[in-house]
């Protein structure tokens, strides 16, 4: 791994230390299950020009729905965003019934229900260890707020068939092959 890669991987640690409390910690340690993960979330593209990668992943982000909420050429970072509607029934018709329940029996409770998703990606970049390739790791993760304004669910998304279709969309942006990590 070049060294830009790993000033790269401690930098984005180190942002993320900042960032707000919905990223799992667990996601920041490295465990013996990351080499699968490593695969699933990387690959290596054959080309030196960086900033050219940066700019068709921000387009091909664009493409999926996202919103570029940060972005550094410098480090070699990207994030974005995307909010969906939960459509969560199951939790309405709970939340509901328990209103309707405590209420005959004069007793005020409500249960929360999913309101609002958003799906954060993130991507860095680094020159690979012969300086010809770069390689892209690319991260989903799914946060769920629910009617108080908690975080109800906060994960890394692993769908093989997401990643594949990034790494797919951005080869063919970037107009170079991508290679598995």
């Amino acid at each position: 791994m070049s060294g830009k890669f790993f000033a790269l991987l401690m930098a984005v640690t180190l942002l993320s230390a900042c960032l707000p409390p919905e990223i799992p910690k667990e996601a920041l340690v490295l465990t013996q299950e990351n080499p699968a993960r490593l695969k699933l979330q990387s690959r290596r593209f054959e080309t030196k020009d960086e900033r050219a990668l940066l700019s068709a992943t921000s387009a091909v982000l664009k493409d999926l729905g996202f919103t570029i909420d940060q972005k550094s050429t410098e480090l070699g970072l990207i994030v974005g965003s995307k909010k969906e509607e939960p459509y969560n029934l199951g939790g309405m018709a709970t939340s509901a019934a328990v209103a309707v329940i405590s209420s005959a029996l004069s007793v005020p409770t409500t249960i929360p229900y999913s309101k609002e998703r958003l799906i954060r990606a993130s991507v860095a970049t680094g020159r690979g260890e012969n300086g010809n390739n770069t390689t892209v790791r690319f991260t989903l993760q799914l946060v769920v707020w629910d009617t108080e304004g908690k975080v109800a669910k906060s994960e890394l998304l692993e769908e093989p068939a997401m990643y594949r279709d990034f790494f797919d969309k951005l080869a063919k942006a970037a107009s170079v092959e991508a290679h598995e990590y």
